[in-house]
């Protein structure tokens, strides 16, 4: 009787390593969680709809672009520090041209740009965004030109593809972790460029076929 409790006990230490060893691997590929919040908490603030997610923190869910072209997202709203871009924000918006991020930024969520009128998207700011989810910036015929923060440590997949006119993408940190799918359907011909030699950065270009560019740093 002891040999077969023994037994069970094991397996069912076997199972929930398993379990457990799944799990992780779902986060790595999802990336963290999107904000939740309540139809309820969503206010206005100079045309952005946003909705607090925590202590201290708030989402832009939404904008009513009017007839602004150039656009801030704001470090803070009130007590809130904006450090989301929520799912769908400013999914198919067409009036839209430069966007400035806020500086406590950290995730940009699942298609938060997709198929909207972006030329430039100014992050360089946003020294703690970390994620840059899924289909973000996909299908946006009019973006030109990416500054990517260093701080950013996860791209979801296809997140600028589609992107017919990109013609310069900067990563300004060492390392990239993304696929092949980051870019797929935008312009081949476009350049990535990096201020680290021999960085993971030269290596994703050069095995995805696209022109790499070293910087100089400034001073040197």
């Amino acid at each position: 009787m002891k040999r077969i409790i023994c037994i069970l006990l094991a397996l069912l230490t076997v199972a929930a390593l398993f379990a457990s060893c799944g799990k992780k691997e779902g986060e790595e590929k999802t990336g963290i969680k999107e904000v939740t919040f309540k139809e309820d908490d969503v206010k206005l603030f100079e045309g952005f709809s946003y909705a607090p997610t925590g202590e201290g923190t708030a989402a832009i869910v939404g904008f009513q672009s009017h007839d602004m072209k150039d656009i801030q997202i704001p470090d803070r709203i009130g007590s809130y520090q904006i450090t989301t871009i929520a799912k769908g924000a400013f999914e198919n918006n067409d009036k839209i041209r430069r966007v400035r991020f806020p500086r406590f930024l950290t995730t940009i969520e699942e298609g938060a740009f997709k198929g909207s009128t972006i030329y430039g998207a100014i992050m360089v700011y946003s020294d703690k965004l970390a994620t840059i989810g899924k289909d973000a910036f996909r299908d946006c015929p009019e973006l030109v030109q990416l500054d990517i923060p260093a701080s950013v440590e996860s791209y979801g997949s296809k997140c600028f593809a589609g992107c017919p006119n990109l013609v310069s993408v900067c990563f300004r940190g060492d390392n990239v972790t993304a696929d092949n799918s980051v870019f797929e359907g935008s312009n081949t011909s476009f350049r990535i460029q990096t201020y680290e030699p021999n960085s993971a950065v030269q290596k994703f270009a050069e095995e995805n076929g696209y022109e790499v560019g070293i910087l100089p740093r400034s001073g040197s």
